[in-house]
């Protein structure tokens, strides 16, 4: 059994356990305090669960959360372990929420609760995107506050990670029980069936059901959305979709959005990885570095009348479709417009951050006007 610590230590902070805010399965979460008074929350593993299987998948979760890749994932912001003779027990530190949908849920009107559950597709999309399945989906996993419009994912811990993101390898045993009972999937329900991230579009279906009408939609005779508020009726064939019991039939979560997005829900975007932060970000995002900062010339060299070259010094190296782009611009593209024998622009040789574009005596002024022109 597991006694509430006084105090959780990690190699740079202590924090001082105020009391207890919520308990799981495994684990409990803590509210604490830092020395200098700023409020927090713990989870910690339970005694009885700092097995070897529960340590790794906490493991998992620790190193997943510490960078998380949207902002509607929680975040871990510390993490060690309570020492108990020869038993360790992890735990992680984390922003205080003071709310978890389960207890918005009751008092969120329509246009409040699609907006939530917009949040909460974009953390949930944001984890698929980078290979993590949740498969613990409920109300008492997203944290909110709704003072700052701030919707977060939680509780990563019997999470699947794609294998770059493993930093323990867990091995599932066949009759493990990976998820609460009220919104797990038919297939988590079986022995032996994989679970994958369909099971997280079923339990965002009954959650989004729930948002509106207040009750799970169980069996066949539950109430609708168009009950509840007629002019959000068209999410009963979303929550429909969502819920099927074949997997492979429900739609993903950027088809769920598609189908918001039908309907002018104008605050539901779809996302991308960005392959150089690899956070994920509305697919409207410019990520691309040289668009976010533009090639320039920052020196031009003296012409060496010996190689019949000049060479311009750039803020940085342009990549191959730059380069393919500056050498044969699109129809009507500012190359053309000038109208040049002197330069042609498919001569230029690049060599890191350095260009090269041949001139004489005579032309070398020229081709500097004309090359700042071609590089703007």
């Amino acid at each position: 059994m597991s006694t509430t610590p006084q105090t959780l230590e990690t190699t740079f902070e202590t924090y001082f356990v105020e009391g207890t805010l919520g308990e799981g399965g495994t684990g409990f979460v803590y509210a604490v305090r830092t020395p200098d008074g700023q409020d927090l929350a713990a989870k910690c593993l339970k005694s009885e669960c700092a097995n070897r299987e529960r340590s790794r998948r906490f493991q998992n979760e620790i190193a997943f959360c510490r960078d998380p890749p949207h902002e509607n994932i929680v975040r871990v912001l510390d993490d060690g372990f309570i020492g108990e003779g020869d038993l360790k027990r992890p735990f992680y530190v984390m922003r205080h929420y003071p709310s978890t949908l389960a207890d918005v849920i009751p008092a969120a009107d329509p246009d409040q609760g699609l907006q939530l559950f917009a949040k909460i597709l974009d953390g949930v999309e944001a984890a698929h995107l980078r290979g993590v399945w949740h498969r613990d989906l409920k109300p008492k996993n997203v944290l909110i506050e709704l003072e700052r419009n701030e919707v977060v994912v939680a509780d990563f811990g019997i999470a699947r990670f794609a294998e770059p993101l493993l930093v323990a390898h867990v091995e599932t045993k066949k009759r493990s029980r990976l998820a609460n009972f009220e919104y797990a999937a038919p297939e988590q329900r079986r022995a032996s069936e994989s679970v994958n991230a369909s099971a997280d579009i079923f339990a965002l279906g009954l959650i989004l059901n729930e948002l509106f009408t207040g009750e799970l939609p169980l069996g066949t005779d539950f109430r609708l959305i168009a009950d509840a508020s007629p002019s959000h009726g068209y999410l009963d064939d979303v929550v429909d979709a969502m819920i099927r019991r074949e997997p492979a039939k429900r739609p993903t979560i950027q088809q769920v959005k598609q189908l918001l997005i039908s309907r002018e829900v104008e605050f539901v975007a779809l996302q991308k990885v960005d392959q150089i932060s690899k956070q994920v970000v509305p697919k409207s995002t410019v990520v691309d570095p040289l668009v976010a900062n533009p090639l320039e010339i920052v020196s031009i060299e003296d012409f060496d009348p010996t190689n019949s070259r000049l060479r311009f010094r750039l803020n940085t190296a342009p990549n191959k479709r730059w380069i393919e782009l500056f050498r044969d611009p699109p129809k009507g593209g500012v190359h053309k417009s000038h109208g040049s024998v002197l330069i042609a622009p498919e001569t230029c040789n690049f060599e890191a951050d350095v260009a090269t574009l041949p001139a004489n005596a005579g032309t070398a002024q020229k081709a500097v006007e004309l090359m700042k022109g071609y590089v703007k």
